[in-house]
């Protein structure tokens, strides 16, 4: 396969691509260790109570997979040159970008969750955990259905620009490719104003002359209702941080030459999105004492989760 790095500004040095292989091993290392502690940490002591944990496990599955693949891009940043040729490319495109569409869709479901939860508890209370085994299902569904399209046809996965990595070329302009984004993004927005209007609606529930104090955690549930809020947002914010470099090369590609866009550019959002995953545990860690403890390797015994 062609490297299309000649379509990039200002290739990197073979030391700056090494740099960049370091950081691809470091954070993706990373997020690896730290989901996957926050995943055990959830199937041995659910600090969560069933149902509710059940799409923050997901959740914690789905960053594990985007930083999953990062080898390849570190290897191949050692190089300076993709090394695993056209299949390995496809792979690593649609592994990577299920991984990332997944993420980005468990947590808005998971501040529409705890907005049902917190605000319509009689509603909530009906649904089972199967109900929400199905959801969590669906949403593996969306986020397979566009890391599929572009293998047959709709978009496509490509050497990145800067020649390291293989993913969307966010920088192509055609209209396959425009259409495939707006459509992407037209969905996803409905997710995030779902979002924003459930944690918006809890904090006016929580605020409420009715509610005059937060319960406390328990032994079925390691954090308190404002704490889950927090947490929620906290999720929102590690993912526009982590996924917003990607929003900005789209936007910038789109409304500008694309091969003014820089290596260091393109460079950066897959950073990002691999950086921010080690961050999702830090509002479970902050939040409860007990989630710290079991997530450091300590078992927590009932009496210890029940202790306030």
């Amino acid at each position: 396969m062609p490297s299309p790095t000649e379509s990039a500004v200002g290739m990197f040095s073979a030391w700056e691509f090494q740099c960049v292989g370091i950081a691809y091993f470091i954070f993706g290392a990373a997020g690896v260790l730290a989901n996957a502690f926050t995943v055990v940490t959830f199937m041995r002591e659910t600090p969560i109570s069933s149902p509710r944990h059940i799409l923050q496990l997901n959740m914690a599955v789905a960053n594990l997979l985007v930083c999953a693949p990062f080898p390849f891009s570190g290897l191949s940043s050692f190089r300076g040159k993709w090394l695993f040729g056209d299949l390995g490319c496809q792979l690593y495109g649609t592994e990577s970008f299920l991984g990332g569409m997944a993420a980005t869709t468990f947590i808005p479901v998971v501040c529409v969750e705890h907005y049902l939860a917190s605000c319509k508890k009689d509603f909530y209370d009906t649904l089972s955990s199967g109900t929400w085994w199905t959801v969590a299902m669906l949403c593996w569904m969306y986020a397979a259905l566009w890391a599929i399209l572009p293998l047959f046809g709709w978009n496509s996965y490509a050497i990145e620009s800067s020649g390291v990595a293989c993913g969307i070329n966010w920088l192509k302009k055609d209209s396959n490719h425009m259409t495939y984004l707006q459509a992407m993004v037209i969905t996803a927005s409905i997710l995030y104003v779902m979002a924003f209007y459930g944690l918006y609606q809890s904090r006016v529930h929580w605020d409420s002359v009715q509610v005059k104090s937060d319960p406390k955690s328990d032994a079925n549930n390691w954090f308190t209702e404002r704490q889950q809020a927090w947490i929620c947002l906290a999720f929102m914010c590690i993912m526009f941080i982590g996924f917003g470099p990607y929003a900005i090369l789209g936007l910038w590609a789109a409304l500008t030459d694309s091969t003014t866009v820089s290596t260091l550019a393109i460079i950066i959002p897959s950073l990002a999105c691999k950086a921010s995953t080690s961050l999702y545990p830090i509002p479970y860690l902050v939040a409860s004492d007990k989630f710290r403890a079991a997530y450091l390797g300590y078992r927590v015994t009932e009496h210890e989760a029940k202790t306030n």
